[in-house]
């Protein structure tokens, strides 16, 4: 589903063209198997063209949700929960005034609303700044889960825009917030088929909370490059180990050899791989520095548990980066440990694009010495 916003005289519009880009062309080296046999199959032909009839329709009153001596809000808010110890009268309350200050685009509102929370303050203030987002439902439907610091509320619907590359998306936000239902955390979500499918080999493999803490991880790492953040980008790749508390990341030094590397066929060693990490860290900050717009996108994801020890987990998926000058591509890696109190970070591996599948690295690769 897309959704396109007009603004200006563009209101008036009849009608409105698009050009219609496909992405299965630029994919094909995904997957070995398709890109041996693109030449030699019959590919379908798409139309790169669609016309909208635009109609007007009525405008609905809009219910306000109104608690207590909270100010009315213009946003109407239910949740689906599971938990009746749920602060939901509270939660609502915050995600209805974050969500009006959102709508605003005022800076100094955000500024106010978080006076005693640099963290939340920053990032808020980030977020809006370089994402022009804004809400685009008033009625919002949404899910309220329990999770290992508190509460976090998923599928709000916004509209991102970026100018420079011609691009508007739509994206949905997750709110976290503590035990007592204050907002302390904001992200941008994965999309909903790839929530949904971990969610189901969660319930299967009966390790729902740990898979839950990569997807909030991965979610950490999208909204840092849509935020800007380079610090928390640094910290991700950093050479040490990170441990997850709470909203934030830290470093912790591991004993050494505590984890092995075994090369497979054509795989490069593991000092070609930091390397390779140091060159992408130093490209994204100059990225960050001098581009207008930047958008990251996944366009495949698997979580894998290995089996010694069954505590760890592998992350393997591809990730699609645009900004106003500069596109790119490539494959993420991370080496996850459930096994201590808080999750343990290891490995964070970046992987251009040019190399085959086969010089991949995947969870295979590593062992855990414990």
């Amino acid at each position: 589903m897309a959704t396109v916003r007009l603004v200006g005289s563009s209101v008036k519009f009849e009608e409105l063209k698009m050009n219609l880009k496909y992405a299965y062309y630029e994919c094909r080296d995904e997957y070995s198997v398709v890109a041996n046999l693109w030449n030699i199959v019959n590919k379908p032909t798409f139309k790169t063209q669609k016309i909208v009839k635009l109609k007007k329709k009525p405008i609905s009153a809009l219910k306000s949700f109104v608690s207590g001596k909270a100010e009315p809000s213009t946003f109407n808010i239910r949740l689906e929960y599971e938990d009746d110890n749920a602060p939901v009268e509270e939660i609502i309350k915050e995600t209805q005034t974050f969500l009006d200050i959102l709508e605003s685009g005022n800076i100094s509102k955000i500024e106010d609303a978080f006076t005693d929370d640099d963290f939340m303050k920053r990032k808020a203030v980030d977020y809006l700044t370089y994402n022009n987002a804004c809400p685009l439902d008033r009625n919002i439907l949404s899910k309220l889960n329990k999770t290992r610091d508190g509460w976090e509320l998923r599928r709000i619907r916004m509209l991102h825009q970026y100018p420079s590359i011609h691009k508007q998306s739509t994206e949905y936000l997750v709110l976290d917030f503590s035990e007592e239902g204050e907002l302390i955390d904001l992200n941008i979500a994965i999309t909903d088929f790839l929530y949904n499918r971990f969610v189901e080999e969660g319930e299967y493999g009966n390790d729902w909370g740990n898979r839950q803490e990569i997807i909030k991880f991965l979610e950490k790492y999208r909204t840092a490059y849509m935020t800007r953040d380079i610090e928390t980008v640094d910290l991700m790749f950093a050479e040490d180990a990170i441990i997850i508390v709470g909203r934030k990341l830290k470093r912790k030094v591991l004993p050494p050899d505590l984890i092995g590397y075994q090369q497979f066929g054509d795989q490069p060693d593991y000092e070609y791989l930091r390397l390779k990490k140091d060159e992408y860290i130093k490209r994204q900050k100059l990225i960050f520095d001098y581009q207008k717009d930047i958008s990251l996108d996944f366009a495949s994801f698997n979580i894998i548990r290995k089996n010694n020890p069954p505590s760890a987990y592998g992350v393997e998926m591809r990730q699609n980066y645009t900004s106003t000058t500069y596109a790119d591509e490539g494959y993420l890696f991370l080496l996850i440990d459930f096994g201590e109190v808080d999750p343990l970070i290891y490995v964070r591996a970046w992987q251009p694009n040019t190399w085959s599948e086969d010089q991949l690295i995947r969870t295979a690769n590593f062992r855990i010495y414990k």
